[in-house]
């Protein structure tokens, strides 16, 4: 909560969950952002929902991290609604979302023969309500 003196409020301040470490020397791991958008063949043949193909008419943020040479037990993940930690002895990824999303109803899923952590996260659609796809 905001103090007399204080300049900004407590939601005003990002979080940092990540802070820098500049001796740690673990590689940062290739990885791709893929947005996902839920279509029925309503919205393919007939074009009845308004969807279009932004990012804007999607309803998942798929992370895809590669993680050759690990295993699952060295997988330590971490997400928040706004924040991606992906830890392993050899890797070491933190990065911000490039939307909030909604961090308890993601989803993770691990393919041992590729070394590939994939996690999907609900983004958070706080604007819906105004059908700006429309027009």
């Amino acid at each position: 909560e905001k103090q007399s003196n204080d300049i900004w409020g407590g939601e005003e301040v990002p979080e940092c969950e990540f802070p820098s470490d500049d001796l740690d020397e673990r590689i940062v791991p290739e990885y791709e952002i893929i947005f996902k958008q839920k279509v029925t063949s309503e919205d393919i043949f007939f074009g009845m929902s308004n969807k279009n193909p932004s990012t804007a008419c999607c309803e998942d943020l798929v992370a895809k991290i590669n993680l050759p040479e690990t295993k699952y037990a060295d997988v330590n993940l971490n997400v928040t609604d706004t924040f991606l930690d992906c830890q392993t002895p050899k890797y070491k990824l933190g990065m911000h979302f490039p939307h909030c999303v909604e961090s308890k109803n993601g989803k993770a899923q691990w393919d041992s023969d590729k070394g590939l952590l994939t996690v999907t996260v609900p983004l958070r659609r706080e604007y819906d309500f105004l059908d700006v796809h429309s027009q």
